[in-house]
């Protein structure tokens, strides 16, 4: 009975001390995309924001992170804009297209989101590759190529 016993141990343990050979990584953000508006009111274009949310209980250094569009069926991702400073915890931060909600964006952009399909995203650099970003979150509306994985908080 004890051989059983130390056996099932170990079998639950070995995967805890194996190294996991090809897996695939998963990014677990808590950063999320939390609200998008492509439009204003009488459909004034230039009336744009996106906004996120720090779903952590730590301050997060947003420096160099990176709002990025892409239409409905394009290929490459456009910045929209570069982040500076932190996130509070449990904190929002709001990106404007210019010369809206100038008292309370944080930071702003160039307005440009289609109304009827597109994708936003935010990215971070990597690390490991300079060349390379880490998404963080990702929302696809209408009729867009790519979707996100899960809903935001």
């Amino acid at each position: 009975m004890r051989r059983l016993r130390g056996l099932a141990y170990l079998l639950l343990l070995l995967p805890l001390l194996l190294p996991l050979q090809g897996s695939a990584q998963t990014v677990s953000s808590q950063v999320v995309i939390t609200e998008v508006q492509t439009t204003g009111s009488n459909n004034v274009t230039d009336q744009e924001f996106v906004e996120i949310y720090n779903s952590s209980n730590s301050i997060l250094n947003v420096k160099d992170w990176k709002l990025q569009y892409l239409s409905a069926t394009g290929k490459n991702w456009q910045t929209k804009t570069v982040f500076s400073g932190y996130m509070m915890p449990k904190g929002r931060m709001l990106i404007a297209s210019s010369n809206y909600l100038v008292d309370t964006a944080d930071a702003t952009f160039s307005s440009g989101l289609k109304l009827d399909a597109g994708h936003v995203r935010i990215v971070s650099p990597d690390p490991d590759n300079e060349t390379a970003v880490i998404v963080e979150d990702l929302l696809g509306w209408g009729g867009a190529g790519l979707s996100d994985t899960k809903a935001s908080a």
